[in-house]
């Protein structure tokens, strides 16, 4: 009987690992496309003029181009 198993268990071509999981999967915009479709409207205006703030806050504090 331990014999079967040990050949079961050999047997080409069988794995005893799992699968891998994908490597193409984008786990962060899956979990970003998940909260925003939680959001209100209204959190998701706040969202958007926030990041509008911070992008015009980067922006003003960049250094000046070098020539």
């Amino acid at each position: 009987m331990l014999r079967r198993l040990l050949d079961l268990i050999r047997r080409p071509g069988t794995s005893t690992h799992p699968p891998a999981t994908p490597a193409d999967r984008d786990y962060a915009q899956e979990r970003e496309d998940r909260r925003d479709a939680q959001m209100s409207d209204e959190d998701r205006a706040w969202g958007e003029a926030s990041q509008q703030r911070d992008r015009e806050n980067r922006e003003r504090n960049q250094p000046p181009p070098v020539q």
